[in-house]
């Protein structure tokens, strides 16, 4: 069997009803936490988008996206919180969903759109980091099964700006 390696990417769910689809490319650092559902950095850093000290963002629906010319599994696909966060004042929340539902405001809740209220797990071993589950592909292009919900929280002494760095990272097995 002759290997092919797929191209990855990142996509975010957004919108009404079931959303809209937008790729954010192979590094999927091309997204802001904000209190908006537009996507990747569109309306960051507008009037009503930012994130008031002790608020959270709105929940970002994210899942992996696949492009392969053969027959390829992706197993064990998973996120994690891959770096300290240089501020205690921040913190990361998140989940696996198998739907998109519509962020329409901060709460933490899924009912909400939200990413409930665990912590984005800092190992990458399986029984550590969000679990995304798992797709095989035959020269074809597609979505990972589970959509991933993460939050931004804030406590009432996050300083206004920008936030401190955050890392994350998504990890999966290829075969």
């Amino acid at each position: 069997m002759i290997y092919t390696a797929a191209t990855f990417s990142v996509a975010q769910q957004y919108g009404s009803n079931s959303g809209s689809v937008s790729l954010l490319g192979a590094t999927g650092s091309l997204w802001y936490f904000k209190q908006a559902t537009s996507p990747g950095t569109s309306d960051y850093n507008t009037a009503g988008s930012n994130i008031p000290a002790g608020q959270n963002s709105f929940g970002i629906h994210l899942r992996p996206y696949y492009s392969t010319t053969a027959t390829n599994t992706f197993s064990n696909i998973r996120f994690y919180n891959s770096t300290t966060w240089t501020s205690t004042t921040y913190n990361a929340v998140g989940t696996s969903n198998a739907g998109y539902t519509q962020a329409t405001n901060s709460s933490t809740a899924i009912a909400s759109g939200g990413a409930s209220s665990a912590a984005v797990p800092t190992g990458s071993a399986t029984n550590q980091a969000i679990a995304l589950g798992s797709l095989t592909l035959g020269n074809t292009s597609g979505y990972g099964p589970t959509y991933l919900r993460v939050q931004l929280t804030t406590n009432s002494s996050a300083p206004a700006g920008d936030t401190p760095y955050g890392g994350f990272t998504w990890i999966y097995d290829e075969s």
